[in-house]
């Protein structure tokens, strides 16, 4: 077991013993929601930069090895982020672009000419 599961199975277990906790099978459902909700914000930041998520993807499965995050949970938080298993096993979303102008965001300050003219530069040297 890892060090933060260790600590966070005696940090429940304290919880419970001083009291702190009403009822258990709720607390621990809640706790539960919290992991998944977590892995899938991970999982959602990684998606959202695909040119990262080859690199990154060891160090997602070694998480979810640490945290026990089965197939299920793993497909369904894919799901959230609007992902299929498929795609991210090849690494990109099926009808998405290559052109990275799609990210812009037209209230974002920073997404003006000078956000395009970079982004197309970058491109280019890249």
């Amino acid at each position: 077991m890892s060090w933060d599961i260790v600590r966070k199975l005696k940090s429940q277990r304290q919880m419970w013993l001083m009291g702190l906790v009403d009822d258990p099978e709720v607390w621990t459902k809640r706790r539960s929601q919290q992991s998944d909700d977590r892995y899938a914000a991970i999982l959602q930041n990684m998606v959202t930069h695909p040119e990262y998520l080859a690199k990154l993807k060891p160090g997602l499965e070694r998480y979810r090895i640490i945290h026990h995050i089965d197939d299920e949970h793993h497909r369904l938080a894919l799901k959230k982020c609007g992902w299929t298993p498929e795609e991210y096993q090849v690494g990109t979303k099926s009808g998405s672009k290559d052109d990275e102008d799609e990210d812009y965001v037209e209230d974002e300050p920073m997404h003006g000419w000078k956000w395009k003219l970079t982004r197309r530069i970058s491109r280019v040297f890249n």
